[in-house]
């Protein structure tokens, strides 16, 4: 997930806030172009990690005031650590294979609440709460598919509810071996699901698998929810003479 905290504007203005950069200060930052953690990484060198001192001054008072306050230039130069070491993170992710594949990195909550409120936006007409979102757990699964290029199925009854999440207990540790050999501890495998043996349970659940991929950025809520509609119109469907009645499978 180091690619959504590099690329977070929401994140980004929350740590802004976070190490008390003052209102005109993370103005000049994103009036200046320098939205997130990946940009501001990169804004005085292509190789963060050997910045030296005078571009960085250079650099700052290129776009801060003269009498720019030093408590604020260190807090600056603070954040600028802070991208620089998640942008080597990130590419380390990228390049790097992880040694435990099932480990889903958590998307950092100014992230997740700026989307959902983007979400409230968009989606008119329907009551977003915690049962009728879906989990923060399957959207960072479906953030770690669009990261990894790889698109796996997730069947309806692995569609939780944030309110179901929320109820559950503390992940159980397990020892795994990693890529080198070495043991270590990891958390288990996410085996919580939800109910779909009733037919209006199973449309919430494709509900909440809508608003997860929308919320992950795999697909709109509005294509999905077009699919879904269809194949519940066709589940109705007066059925012809000579015909028999198509079957909902739960998958």
């Amino acid at each position: 997930m180091a690619g959504i905290a590099v690329d977070s504007e929401a994140w980004f203005l929350e740590r802004c806030q976070k190490v008390k950069l003052s209102e005109s200060t993370i103005r000049t930052l994103v009036d200046a172009g320098f939205k997130s953690f990946g940009t501001l990484a990169f804004a005085v060198s292509t190789t963060p990690t050997q910045l030296d001192e005078a571009d960085v001054k250079r650099w700052m008072g290129s776009i801060f005031p003269h009498d720019f306050p030093p408590d604020q230039s260190s807090k600056v130069r603070r954040l600028m650590f802070e991208a620089q070491n998640l942008s080597v993170a990130d590419m380390r992710a990228r390049v790097e294979p992880a040694a435990d594949t099932a480990v889903v990195r958590a998307m950092p909550n100014a992230e997740r609440l700026a989307r959902q409120e983007a979400l409230k936006k968009r989606v008119t007409g329907l009551i977003l709460s915690p049962e009728t979102l879906p989990a923060h757990s399957v959207v960072d699964t479906l953030v770690k598919q669009l990261e990894d290029g790889v698109l796996q199925y997730l069947p309806a009854y692995r569609i939780i509810s944030r309110a179901q999440e929320a109820q559950q207990l503390k992940k159980d540790q397990q020892v795994v071996v990693d890529g080198e050999g070495n043991l270590k501890m990891a958390s288990k495998a996410e085996s919580a699901t939800c109910d779909t043996h009733t037919d209006l349970a199973l449309r919430n659940a494709w509900t909440r698998r809508s608003l997860a991929y929308d919320l992950a950025g795999l697909c709109s809520f509005q294509v999905l929810e077009e699919w879904c509609h269809k194949c519940f119109l066709a589940l109705m469907r007066p059925v012809p003479s000579g015909y028999s009645k198509a079957l909902l499978l739960r998958a």
